[in-house]
């Protein structure tokens, strides 16, 4: 009985958790949208591609507070409904356009994201409590392969919306809002099935010194925490490759459906650019439900020669114009994907102290975050050159070195993930 109680646990943060991000893709699709249809289109738009990664670079601070906050359940509660009237002002305000609602807008939905890393982070113990530790890869993937779905479908049903009714931005924060609140009530309707650790958490003070003094200190040390771990160190490498490659792929990719005509299915864009995202999607579904079979033993270090040969693969196949390599290719990079992420994760929750949870995580994700604008740069700068070709090239070859690095790392480094 108390097994059932204490997975019921881990269904009920799940549960609470994937219902906000349902509303969070489709609000951040129509927002996209929305920016587009602004008199200054190109500010708007690019603020808007800006927006997500700001809460992701402040995740080592958010990550911090998380760390520090003595009850978790309470904090969750006023983080939702802060976010549930942010939606509301969003709601009230949308149908009035101007570059001062369109900037209010952006920082409450920054708000509001970073809001949801708090509340992510302050559940990283009770998520861990509420499972043993040789099921919380296999579940981390099952969250995984679910989060995959929700983005492949709600992504094309915040554009649906939109268009059965008609642009009604309003309707979609309205919606937005109630995703906040039915979490919330999840979050409430099951909190007899959560850990002590949901309501009450130890917390680490340094009551001697100043506010501001404890918080540098405390990311200090998390800093040197997040370095003591070689498999850390590892992953940090790797994944800011994986997400410098994949910045530079994107503006490249996105030329090659305007310029390469050859690679189009049936010789639509807008169609070869959902069977890229369905691809992508599909792969990083069945990654993540893949660990629970027994391709949960590969090691994700021998995952990523793998990942990164697909990047060589892929300029391949814009050379031979051929598109179901592509596809292919996208797939696999989804797939391994939706391993990765569950797998470190399931490691991280067994060998990172409590205490430090969700700021090592938070600096983590910070740090490989630094990469993808730099990427970005190195992209639109080969997109800028006008052909497809140096920018495909430059990639293959950088996805080949890549993948020759992991193979030499897999050699010569016991790395145990």
């Amino acid at each position: 009985m108390q097994e059932k109680i204490r997975k019921r646990g881990f269904f009920v943060l799940t549960g609470a958790e994937l219902t906000g991000v349902i509303g969070d893709v489709l609000y951040n699709i129509v927002f996209l949208i929305y920016a587009t249809q602004q008199e200054n289109k190109f500010l708007c738009v690019s603020i808007a591609g800006i927006l997500p990664f700001i809460p992701r670079v402040l995740n080592f601070y958010s990550g911090y507070l998380a760390d520090r906050i003595k009850r978790p359940f309470k904090s969750a509660t006023i983080f939702k409904i802060t976010q549930i009237i942010m939606f509301l002002v969003v709601a009230a305000v949308i149908e009035h356009p101007s570059l001062i609602v369109f900037l209010l807008i952006s920082v409450l939905m920054v708000l509001s994201d970073f809001l949801g890393n708090l509340y992510g982070g302050v559940f990283i113990v009770a998520e861990k409590d509420s499972l043993h530790a040789d099921e919380r890869e296999a579940y981390m993937g099952y969250l995984s392969g679910i989060t995959s779905a929700i983005y492949l479908i709600f992504q094309s049903a915040g554009v649906g919306l939109l268009t059965v009714f008609h642009n009604d931005f309003t309707l979609i924060a309205l919606i937005n809002a109630f995703t906040i609140a039915l979490s919330l009530g999840i979050l409430w309707a099951g909190r007899k099935y959560l850990p002590a650790s949901a309501f009450n958490k130890k917390v680490t003070t340094q009551t001697e010194e100043s506010p501001e003094q404890t918080q540098v200190n405390g990311m200090v040390a998390g800093a040197k925490l997040l370095w003591s771990f070689p498999e850390i160190k590892t992953m940090i490498i790797l994944i800011i490759t994986i997400n410098f490659l994949g910045a530079i792929q994107t503006p490249v990719l996105n030329l090659t459906y305007t310029q390469l005509n050859a690679i189009l299915i049936n010789h639509s864009v807008s169609f070869t650019i959902l069977a890229v995202s369905l691809s992508l999607g599909i792969g990083e579904l069945i990654g993540g439900f893949s660990l629970g079979t027994p391709l949960h033993k590969i090691k994700l270090l021998q995952l990523m020669p793998m990942n990164f040969i697909m990047y060589l693969l892929s300029a391949v196949a814009v050379f031979l114009a051929n598109w179901p390599l592509l596809l292919f290719t996208m797939f696999i990079l989804g797939f391994v994907q939706g391993m990765f992420n569950p797998k470190f994760n399931a490691w991280f929750m067994n060998n990172v102290p409590e205490d430090n949870f969700a700021l090592v995580s938070g600096m983590m994700t910070t740090c490989s975050m630094f990469a993808i604008p730099v990427g970005q740069v190195v992209g639109m700068s080969l997109v800028g050159l006008g052909s497809i070709y140096i920018g495909w090239t430059l990639l293959g070859i950088l996805g080949l070195l890549a993948a020759i690095g992991a193979i030499y790392v897999n050699k010569n480094y016991q790395v145990n993930i």
